[in-house]
């Protein structure tokens, strides 16, 4: 299951994100997904 947040980058990421294929936003999305994550893990609690 998925949930939709939203995150503030600076404007050229937003271009380049927006530019893309779908096909390439859902791997960019994959991608941010697993960053995401272990960057909490790594912080700890």
């Amino acid at each position: 299951m998925t949930e939709k947040i939203t995150v503030s980058v600076d404007s050229d990421v937003a271009n380049i994100y927006r530019s893309v294929s779908n096909k390439k936003r859902r791997k960019l999305d994959l991608l941010i997904n697993l960053r995401l994550r272990d960057a909490a893990e790594r912080s700890g609690p």
